[in-house]
């Protein structure tokens, strides 16, 4: 009988653990080698692609209103000077979209943290957005708003104050910061302390009410040190045993204002002065006192309260506002030839400041709307003033009033103004309808129908603020 030697299945055992390391040691060796070639072509790929635009970088985590949040994915720190918003879904009127946008302030994107970037507007539909390096290198970015949005993202372009070229001049950019809204003094103005008489005929002041009999010009009380230059206030105030004539309340802060409160009854009274830059009266004091010596006043004032109050309703915290150092011109592309402009602007009236919608050639192309010593709509080509008013129209030295033109399509030109004790015109959405000596408003002319910029010709200490463009027509 012939008998078959088998292997023991200690032996088979060894054997099968000998055999399996020794494939386990094949496939990792050959995976080593495969990884680090694969990586070594990765981080050549890297290293050439900061030679070249780089897609893929950046990952788009949310939008908020127009910031979007974006996270950095590769290890590099990559610092953004600007960017483009690339849209078909708007025609070249809204010059904003697909040109560049620099911004104020550079953002480093540093690798895995979450960096916002505030958009000068998002489009309703799916869009690419280019950001661009330092180094001008760019990375696009495909962006698809979740939520149905409202054209009015981007149908109105809010002109970034620091993307206007200084053709001369010098400029600063400044932010105006909220006011605090709180009561001077605490709203403890008792009568019976810390006013000042003076003139022939005095007001008698007792239990923090004072009394007049036949107050004329030549007899007044005040206060001083109780505002501060460049602030608007709101000085409120109650008329009790009113019988006759009329007051004027003074605020000199250093720029005298003087506002004729016509009274003729008892009430409560609140009246919003802007106090300003001049040097006339230097003790920023508010002062009370009758109108003219023919018409004294007579009844009592009590409750006298001052508040600090923002100088235009537009003007927010955190709001920019360029000044005008010395006399110059600034310009930002601007094509758009109808539609709406608004901005808002704090001139000197004793001299000009020029809102340009033109041509290269200030002297012979385009449009402008003059504002301080009087407001007009000048046309280069001629030259000929459309309209003017008087010079007698109250828009108040150093003051902030806010502007808005529309040009229709039909060339009509409207002028509209908001501001310090201007009422509204009817049909003109809480707008002031500007007045003309001249001319009339609105007022068509087509003489002119193509714009490549907007230009900005402001005179030392002249600001402005707010500006904002749009295509349509916003009346």
């Amino acid at each position: 009988m012939l008998f078959k030697r088998s292997i023991s299945p200690l032996i088979a055992t060894i054997l099968l653990i000998v055999v399996s390391v020794i494939l386990i040691t094949v496939v990792l060796t050959w995976a080593k080698g495969f990884t680090q070639s694969t990586t070594n072509k990765a981080t050549d790929l890297l290293d050439q692609s900061k030679e070249i635009p780089r897609t893929g970088v950046f990952w788009q985590t949310s939008l908020l209103g127009d910031q979007l949040i974006l996270r950095n994915q590769i290890n590099d720190d990559i610092e953004i000077k600007g960017y483009k918003i690339l849209s078909t879904d708007y025609n070249s009127d809204y010059f904003w979209l697909n040109s560049y946008r620099p911004l104020e302030t550079n953002i480093t994107f540093s690798p895995s943290t979450l960096t916002p970037i505030t958009l000068v507007c998002v489009p309703t539909n799916k869009f690419y957005l280019e950001l661009i390096d330092i180094n001008d290198q760019s990375y696009t970015l495909e962006i698809n708003p979740i939520n149905n949005r409202s054209f009015t993202s981007c149908n109105t372009f809010n002109v970034p104050l620091w993307e206007f070229e200084e053709l001369d001049g010098s400029y600063t950019i400044n932010t105006f910061t909220k006011s605090s809204g709180n009561l001077i003094n605490n709203g403890t103005f008792d009568l019976d302390t810390g006013w000042n008489k003076s003139g022939d005929v005095l007001p008698t002041i007792s239990g923090g009410t004072a009394n007049f009999n036949n107050l004329n010009n030549n007899g007044y009380f005040y206060q001083t040190n109780v505002v501060q230059n460049n602030k608007k206030y709101r000085i409120s105030f109650d008329v009790i045993n009113y019988s006759s004539g009329q007051l004027y309340l003074r605020v000199a802060g250093p720029n005298s204002q003087q506002h004729a409160l016509i009274i003729d009854d008892d009430g409560h009274y609140d009246v919003d002065v802007y106090v300003g830059v001049d040097v006339v009266y230097a003790d920023t004091s508010i002062r009370f006192y009758a109108l003219s010596a023919g018409n004294g006043f007579v009844g009592s004032i009590d409750n006298i309260s001052v508040i600090e109050i923002d100088p235009l309703e537009t003007i927010t915290d955190g709001t920019k506002y360029l000044e005008s150092i010395i006399t110059g011109n600034l310009l930002i592309p601007s094509p758009t030839v109808y539609g709406t402009w608004e901005f808002d602007v704090f001139t000197n009236v004793g001299s000009y400041s020029s809102f340009f919608l033109s041509n290269s050639d200030l002297t012979t192309e385009g449009y402008s709307i003059d504002f301080g010593y009087r407001i007009r709509l000048y046309r280069f080509s001629g030259p000929v003033v459309l309209f003017y008013t008087d010079p007698s129209f109250p828009m108040k030295n150093n003051t902030w009033y806010k502007f808005k033109i529309i040009r229709k399509t039909n060339g009509e030109f409207t002028v509209l103004i908001k501001g310090a004790n201007l009422s509204s015109t009817p049909n003109y959405g809480g707008w002031y309808l500007v007045p003309t000596n001249n001319g009339i408003n609105p007022i068509i002319d087509n003489t002119h129908q193509s714009f490549t910029n907007l230009i900005l010709i402001l005179r030392a200490n002249d600001r402005i603020a707010n500006i904002k463009i749009s295509p349509e027509i916003d009346q």
